[in-house]
């Protein structure tokens, strides 16, 4: 299993906010343990909207109910998940937390229909998550109202010279990463790794991936991946590794690396 699937964040640390997301997690969501009704969006992938969302229904004690839009998309099937959901209390958690996963990718006629579950009346301590890349691909009812709108994406300058930038959003990273690496046995210098991250801020599970196969003997030897004018594309590495076509993989990597 590649690095960016094992080693999902467990803890919410590890996550990468914007300091007025942060604030908001902590000072509403967290210390006054309040959950309600969320759209977590981004444009950038890899950022940890999906992977929070599960941890906030660990946080709480939530039975959680996930549902993944991209692959359980027809309708009929979510909306029987979600009915089934909405209609019996959890018994032995403290409430109930549906994730609709790339929720985009549903058609507008079905977001209608999940719309009217979201303004039905319901029992206390049931949440919905709805996670996106695009929300202009939702409608607006859902997207403005419905939901509240959580923006995700990260800065984009890598301001390493700003405080809050450094607690919020690198200090969670280069946490998360020496993790995995001590996790692993594997030798690292901290420069090294504040490279990696700062030539592929803000997608963590690219660099996630390109730290994996940086390793040379036991050692994280970034010069050793891909050169930037020979770089494979992050796309067709994922679907290598996710078809574990590892002999094709092997193949394509022996032209790139110098080891």
């Amino acid at each position: 299993m590649n690095w960016a699937v094992k080693y999902r964040p467990t803890e919410y640390e590890q996550i990468a906010l914007s300091p007025e997301l942060r604030k908001l997690f902590e000072k509403r969501i967290l210390k006054d343990k309040h959950l309600g009704d969320f759209l977590f969006y981004s444009k950038d992938p890899g950022i940890g909207k999906t992977t929070l969302a599960k941890m906030l229904g660990e946080i709480f004690n939530y039975e959680v109910v996930f549902i993944n839009a991209s692959k359980e998309g027809n309708m009929d099937t979510i909306r029987n998940t979600i009915d089934r959901a909405v209609n019996y209390a959890s018994i032995e958690k403290n409430g109930k937390l549906i994730i609709l996963d790339e929720a985009e990718r549903i058609s507008p006629a079905a977001q209608e229909s999940l719309r009217g579950i979201l303004e039905e009346e319901r029992y206390e301590n049931l949440n919905f998550i709805f996670t996106v890349n695009n929300k202009n691909r939702l409608i607006k009812p859902i997207a403005e109202s419905r939901l509240l709108p959580l923006d995700f994406t990260l800065p984009k300058e890598f301001a390493t010279d700003n405080p809050e930038f450094k607690n919020s959003v690198l200090a969670p990273i280069l946490k998360y990463l020496i993790y995995i690496l001590k996790d692993n046995n594997i030798q690292f210098e901290t420069n090294d790794l504040y490279n990696m991250v700062k030539d592929d801020y803000p997608n963590l599970r690219l660099i996630v991936n390109k730290m994996e196969f940086s390793i040379v003997n036991g050692i994280l030897t970034p010069s050793s991946y891909l050169t930037s004018s020979n770089k494979m594309e992050e796309e067709e590495l994922l679907e290598l590794i996710k078809s574990k076509n590892f002999e094709e993989l092997y193949k394509r990597s022996k032209d790139f690396y110098t080891i």
